[in-house]
């Protein structure tokens, strides 16, 4: 996953609740604070077939600097 921490795919999570709850179309704006890129690592194991270790990863970056990541990529 990757976005605002506090948004509801990558927009404000106010109006998005708002509008689960009354149905009424609204404008969304694009969340900005806090953003990350958030994923997990696992190591399985071959022979029994399971997870043996599950790791969080989290990069923390401002708007700007996702941007300019997502741009040079």
């Amino acid at each position: 996953m990757m976005g605002p921490y506090g948004g509801v795919l990558g927009r404000e999570a106010g109006p998005a609740v708002v509008r689960f709850i009354d149905g009424m179309p609204r404008r969304f704006e694009v969340a900005t604070e806090n953003v990350r890129i958030s994923g997990a690592m696992i190591e399985i194991s071959a022979s029994m077939a399971r997870a043996e270790k599950i790791e969080l990863l989290t990069v923390r970056r401002s708007v700007r600097d996702a941007l300019l990541v997502l741009r040079a990529s």
